[in-house]
């Protein structure tokens, strides 16, 4: 992924459209990722057409490896509750994580939005950049992957999509024995 710096203001003019629902969601999952809320808050999330933004408020005090992780788990989150089609009922996880500088008292999560097959069907990807106000990059989550949301999937032909296969294998099993499951991974 090409990082590409802009200041949060360039970013604003794009994605203008409050998204109070979003940052319900995002919140949650923060929340869930963080319990005791002592690293932070996601102040606001605005919408684009493919992209997103957030506003980020970070805690002084946190240690910087505790600062890396809640940046990852609110920028995730923010990706998985403003992304067109509807909200994820989970944050995606992403291919590639990478920090590269220390976050201010505000920074800005931006997240872009692709399919990851050229007819737009399938698995979204999204990936993220997190800017101070200057519009230099803190960090970098490549590949955020989400299944199709639910509401977008009105046919039920997602459900294929979501079961998938398991095999297990006890510790004790000998070799050429496995323990086929379908399971369904539930939004």
């Amino acid at each position: 992924m090409a990082v590409r710096s802009e200041s949060p203001s360039e970013i604003q003019r794009r994605c203008a459209i409050d998204a109070p629902d979003a940052l319900a969601a995002a919140r949650r999952f923060v929340a869930e990722a963080t319990p005791d809320g002592s690293s932070g808050t996601v102040e606001r999330i605005w919408r684009g057409e493919t992209e997103a933004l957030a506003e980020i408020y970070t805690n002084a005090g946190v240690s910087p490896l505790r600062m890396q992780a809640w940046l990852f788990e609110a920028c995730a989150a923010v990706a998985s509750a403003a992304r067109p089609g509807g909200s994820s009922d989970e944050p995606g996880t992403p291919r590639r994580v990478t920090f590269s500088g220390t976050p201010e008292a505000r920074v800005w999560s931006h997240v872009r939005y692709r399919a990851s097959s050229p007819d737009g069907g399938g698995d979204q990807l999204a990936d993220v950049v997190l800017v101070g106000d200057d519009g230099g990059v803190i960090g970098t989550l490549e590949g955020l992957r989400f299944a199709p949301p639910v509401s977008s999937a009105a046919d039920g032909q997602w459900a294929d999509a979501a079961l998938y296969e398991i095999e297990w294998r006890p510790a004790f099993a000998a070799p050429g024995i496995s323990y086929p499951m379908r399971i369904a991974y539930a939004r």
